[in-house]
């Protein structure tokens, strides 16, 4: 965390994306909603972030301005990188929970994993509200009766997906901003994780291929049929595909 004093006031803001908190990064996205230039937002987020009275803030020299806003250059990144999962719960329609996914996707399936990179993709293209809403439905989900210590969330389901929906679309853009933000920032921790499976050429596209031909291929060995196969942790099924791709390579 960055710490400064200004007179006799101590603050402190995050100095990286994983320092955020859901509040800030939700703020992040307001601030980014505005017809603004850059630096303005900086100093909207300076603000915001380090929770300074306006007034004292603009009694700031120039020096001291610069190097207030220097600490949140980073918001300026070119690519996602918030791994943390930093809203981890939301309320909707008559005030039902929602849980989301662990931090970098470490509890989530091949299977949430494949469903929510289709829905991902196809939103990037089509830029439909609907497809955002189901994204954020797959992502979030009401606790199970046979929840995990992992995962307190229901099963993935296409029924359980289209009945959130509606509830998911009164969500307010901004917050559906951050967890698209937040989806962006694991996803990109998985794929720069594993660059054999996922390489430069697909990196380079904001969407994956569809992981079902990985899925069909792994499935009736190790990880059981087809529909255990799709059960198995993202990492786990991620780590056994990633060691065979490096055995044929050795046999070739």
């Amino acid at each position: 965390m960055h710490k400064i004093t200004l007179g006799k006031k101590d603050y402190s803001a995050p100095s990286s994306w994983n320092e955020l908190t859901g509040e800030q990064l939700i703020t992040w996205m307001k601030i980014c909603a505005k017809d603004i230039k850059e630096k303005d937002a900086l100093r909207l987020a300076t603000i915001c972030f380090y929770n300074i009275n306006q007034k004292d803030f603009f009694k700031l020299n120039g020096a001291q301005e610069i190097q207030l806003l220097d600490t949140l250059t980073f918001l300026f990144d070119p690519k996602p990188k918030l791994n943390n999962w930093v809203i981890p719960v939301i309320k909707t329609l008559y005030f039902k929970k929602y849980h989301g996914p662990a931090g970098r996707f470490s509890n989530i399936t091949i299977k949430e994993f494949r469903y929510t990179e289709l829905l991902y993709n196809a939103y990037l293209v089509k830029q439909e509200p609907e497809l955002l809403n189901r994204l954020i439905a797959a992502l979030y989900r009401p606790k199970g009766k046979t929840s995990t210590d992992n995962d307190v969330r229901i099963a993935l389901t296409d029924l359980g997906v289209s009945a959130r929906t509606e509830s998911v679309n009164k969500l307010s853009s901004e917050v559906k901003d951050a967890i698209v933000f937040n989806y962006e920032g694991c996803r990109n921790y998985v794929i720069t994780r594993y660059p054999t499976i996922f390489p430069k050429s697909d990196k380079s596209q904001k969407g994956l291929s569809d992981l079902i031909v990985q899925i069909k291929e792994i499935a009736g060995g190790k990880f059981g049929n087809f529909v255990e196969t799709e059960r198995t942790g993202l990492y786990l099924f991620l780590d056994h595909v990633r060691d065979e791709m490096a055995e044929n390579a050795k046999k070739k």
